[in-house]
């Protein structure tokens, strides 16, 4: 009898250890001690930037290797099966993200340089202000990430090339900032959304590039003759001429997103077939107006991509 109680007993301590081993292992994984994913093999990829979201967008996400999301809305799942990356402005503040983020609700207008003249009321941020620097380390990715995710979206540097030209203070600044980031958080996937003319100097800190108009113009949904034949080709084999000197050593991305009018067959193939041509892993954004261009997702994508 007594050796039956033993071992009821030990079956009573298996069992709770049992539970609390599963429970351990059913604890989402705390982003800033998860391991950096690896990124190779990616075939497709997409971003959803919609102010709203329900289950059904997350199983269409959920269809994708890699996603950007664009909204914290805290009340949304995130898709399990992808790669999620989460969207942070880091030159820009634009009135919605000062209204909705907290971490922004604080700043007053001496961080301001002047309005993006592209999107009235978002301002063009000093990005030399160790204040901002801060901000941006300490408080906007702990914030972003906090929602889920394996990393981030770094977007709005190519401000600095756009509207405050070549100088070289903003350029050292943007620089030190992006190697701040990959320091203090060495597991996060960085992508940067239109690096400009700062490529070469944060390339080594990142872990890919996105061209947001490889093929298509963003504004009209029309196509160029050829890649970036408004830009210029140059930054298209700069990013080659890098990615051959770090492949060796690790993966890293070159990728597009083009929006074509009407989401249509024809423009989007157009489109697919010239950056893969390029080795650059394409997506699809339908195009509509500025406001809502991203508010649901390209339907034809996936399967056109599946036939090339």
């Amino acid at each position: 009898m007594k050796i039956l109680r033993v071992v009821a007993l030990l079956g009573v301590v298996l069992f709770l250890s049992g539970c609390s081993w599963l429970s351990f292992l059913s604890k989402p994984i705390n982003w800033r001690e998860q391991a950096k994913p690896y990124l190779s093999g990616l075939g497709n990829w997409a971003t959803y930037y919609g102010s709203y979201y329900n289950q059904s967008v997350v199983n269409q996400l959920n269809q994708y290797d890699l996603v950007v999301l664009g909204w914290m809305d805290r009340s949304q799942s995130i898709p399990k099966k992808s790669i999620v990356l989460q969207y942070l402005a880091i030159v820009e503040a634009g009135p919605t993200h000062r209204q909705y983020y907290d971490w922004l609700k604080n700043i007053d207008e001496s961080y301001r340089l002047f309005d993006n003249p592209d999107y009235p009321g978002a301002w063009v941020i000093d990005i030399r202000k160790p204040e901002w620097q801060d901000l941006i380390v300490n408080q906007a990715i702990p914030w972003t990430m906090d929602h889920g995710g394996q990393g981030l979206m770094l977007d709005t540097f190519g401000n600095i090339s756009l509207y405050l030209g070549n100088a070289l203070e903003y350029r050292q600044a943007a620089a030190n900032l992006v190697r701040r980031i990959r320091q203090t958080y060495p597991n996060l996937v960085l992508l940067i959304n239109e690096p400009g003319d700062l490529l070469l100097d944060i390339y080594q800190y990142i872990d890919g590039i996105i061209f947001e108009q490889y093929l298509a113009d963003i504004r009209t949904g029309e196509l160029f003759c050829q890649p970036r034949s408004s830009w210029g080709s140059g930054d298209i084999i700069q990013a080659k001429q890098l990615r051959r000197q770090i492949q060796p050593n690790r993966n890293w991305l070159i990728m597009s997103c083009d929006m074509v009018c009407g989401d249509e067959d024809s423009l989007a193939t157009r489109c697919l077939t010239a950056a893969l041509s390029d080795t650059v892993l394409p997506t699809l954004t339908p195009f509509s107006s500025l406001a809502n261009r991203y508010q649901k997702l390209s339907a034809n994508y996936l399967r056109l991509l599946k036939n090339l």
